[in-house]
């Protein structure tokens, strides 16, 4: 697991993939292998492979239910989570937005408090509830100002929601970002 760690700290997400499949195949079948699961969604969910970022996920949220005892807050939000993705995959807007809730209330990360707000966002542009999502939008990128792929992202949704000139306020930062490499 520690050198699919650095692989993914070096961004080489594949090699990554390949060691922490490679843990999963050596680690005991009685064993926990949530950490191994959780590394395995991250990197899949970085590549954009959704199909193996779900499977990874609930494989994650099922070692997690076998454990025994109380879970640390940022289990139980990995957790709520990973099962909110799975809800949306499904189709289950409504069970995925309880669930993103529920770990909003657990996490502290800006980085995961950020990907929920937006979640939230994209659930009521499709409601077609244009406060509502600008508001989520808005807070999604407050929460990690310095992450251009987050503004561009924001930008995105705000196109979407037709808002034209809050797009172009957060391409515009995210271009503006864009020029520093460390927050890209």
């Amino acid at each position: 697991v520690e050198v699919g760690d650095v692989y993914n700290g070096l961004e080489l997400l594949d090699k990554a993939v390949e060691h922490y499949r490679r843990a999963v195949e050596i680690a005991p079948k009685s064993g926990n292998n949530a950490a191994i699961y959780t590394s395995l969604a991250a990197a899949y969910k970085k590549l954009d492979d959704r199909p193996h970022y779900i499977e990874y996920a609930r494989l994650y949220i099922d070692a997690i239910a076998k454990r025994q005892g109380e879970l640390p807050d940022t289990e139980k939000g990995l957790r709520s989570f990973y099962r909110a993705e799975v809800l949306q995959s499904a189709g289950d807007e409504d069970k995925a937005y309880q669930a993103f809730e529920e770990a909003a209330r657990l996490f502290s990360d800006p980085f995961r408090l950020s990907d929920i707000a937006f979640k939230h966002a994209e659930y009521h542009a499709k409601r077609e509830n244009k406060s509502e999502a600008a508001s989520f939008a808005d807070q999604s990128a407050s929460l990690v100002p310095d992450q251009g792929w987050r503004q561009r992202d924001v930008g995105d949704l705000f196109s979407a929601l037709d808002m034209m000139n809050k797009a172009l306020e957060y391409y515009q930062r995210a271009l503006e970002l864009a020029k520093t490499p460390e927050t890209r």
